[in-house]
């Protein structure tokens, strides 16, 4: 099994199972809402938020690896092969500058809310750090992985 396709199953199960989750504790929240409140936890849209997040930013490196990021092509189209070549190059460049300093920031920031151990005010208590600001430096990381990297076309 190629790499390429190892990493697409077993991100298409990672996401699939947190969106899937996500919709689950969203549907099982609102309707114990209205039917039982007593059995609603006060933290299953902070959970549900979570997993939406981590599922969207998780997208990105299969996106970027199959060049499906934002490009330029009405233009791309109307450029001899050659232009198509070096446009793709600079896309790719300014990519990959955007996600290296994104990653960076992304690392400071959760180093940051680490050192505040700040928490989220239901129950759970759960870590700012690990559950939200940690997804923006992982993403990166893969993005930039899928630009160094990229998919086989066709």
């Amino acid at each position: 099994m190629k790499l390429e396709h190892l990493l697409r199953r077993i991100e298409t199960a990672i996401i699939g199972s947190l969106v899937l989750a996500a919709i689950a504790l969203y549907l099982y929240g609102s309707v114990t809402r209205v039917l039982a409140p007593a059995l609603t936890p006060d933290w299953g849209e902070e959970v549900t938020i979570y997993l939406v997040l981590w599922s969207t930013l998780l997208t990105g490196r299969r996106l970027t690896a199959e060049r499906g990021h934002v490009s330029a092509q009405a233009i791309e189209r109307l450029l001899p092969p050659r232009a198509k070549r070096i446009l793709d190059a600079l896309i790719v460049g300014i990519t990959f500058a955007f996600c290296a300093v994104m990653l960076w920031l992304g690392l400071e920031a959760t180093r940051f809310v680490h050192g505040l151990d700040e928490r989220s005010a239901t129950t759970l208590q759960m870590p700012q750090a690990w559950a939200v600001d940690a997804a923006l430096p992982v993403a990166m990381a893969l993005i930039l992985l899928g630009l160094l990297v990229p998919a086989r076309r066709g």
